[in-house]
């Protein structure tokens, strides 16, 4: 039963390179760019921007959780939303499954198109061997 929950999880694993790559690359004051300089800036910038996203995503996920815990005790469902009945829930809740269908439906093409790139990026990358997998079009 954990199976799905730690997928969905990790579903965003697909897009890391695609951000690492989208990243500026620092300027040098001086005009010349020490390559190895602004790859560590470029690799401090990216271990930002994951604490920020994964503190985000812990930050809401605890607060659903308390609310959720608050509202039903221990008679949590392992699905939170399973614990509202759709008859009986107010307009607020219909917008929660609104949003969670929308949620869903949205998820397969912002995973599916990077995945994409990536494979596409990687099968390129193999045939030119030295190449980084997650840095791409410096070279080219």
């Amino acid at each position: 039963r954990a199976c799905p929950i730690v997928f969905f999880a990790f579903s965003c694993q697909v897009n890391v390179c695609q951000i690492y790559d989208e990243l500026p690359t620092p300027a040098a004051t001086n005009g010349a760019t020490d390559a190895s300089s602004a790859a560590r800036s470029k690799k401090r910038t990216m271990n930002m921007v994951a604490m920020t996203a994964v503190t985000m995503c812990g930050i809401l996920y605890s607060s659903i959780s308390l609310v959720t815990l608050t509202d039903f005790g221990s008679a949590i469902l392992p699905n939170i939303l399973s614990c509202y009945s759709p008859k009986t829930a107010g307009p607020l809740m219909h917008v929660a499954f609104v949003a969670m269908a929308l949620a869903v439906v949205m998820a397969y093409p912002l995973n599916i198109f990077p995945a994409r790139v990536s494979i596409l990026h990687m099968m390129h990358t193999s045939k030119r061997r030295g190449s980084s997998m997650c840095s791409h079009g410096d070279e080219e």
